[in-house]
């Protein structure tokens, strides 16, 4: 139900159901899972690449990480707070030319890129084909 954005709490032990009338996150959910098929660096266990920890100590409301596996790169960048906060690429471990999953633009990060994040803003990246 989280792809209808569904609010209800469900019966667990009966049959209960979901409002699909409304998929308001479905787009969402369906860029996601094209991107975790499609790009090695997400794939499960062995088959997929590590975690990589970007600049952990820069801004405890900001999350960010590296997956990579082969040639396939993936950055997360996300606000975990209800205020603006700015977070900057410190290592040259993170460069390159990378497309913005959800906005379909081409983002070029060099060693001091800053990223404004809004309010709870989440930026999912990949390296360009």
């Amino acid at each position: 139900g989280q792809e209808a954005a569904n609010a209800k709490r469900l019966r667990f032990f009966e049959k209960d159901t979901i409002d699909w009338s409304n998929v308001a996150l479905g787009g969402f959910y369906k860029t996601l899972n094209e991107l975790k098929k499609n790009n090695k660096a997400l794939w499960n266990g062995t088959a997929g690449g590590d975690i990589i920890g970007i600049g952990r100590d820069q801004n405890k409301n900001v999350f960010a990480c590296e997956r990579k596996k082969d040639d396939n790169r993936i950055l997360a960048i996300i606000n975990l707070s209800a205020k603006k906060q700015k977070f900057t690429i410190d290592s040259d471990m993170f460069v390159g030319d990378f497309t913005d999953v959800f906005r379909d633009e081409k983002v070029t990060i060099d060693v001091g890129h800053q990223f404004d994040l809004e309010p709870w803003q989440y930026i999912v990246l990949k390296n360009l084909d």
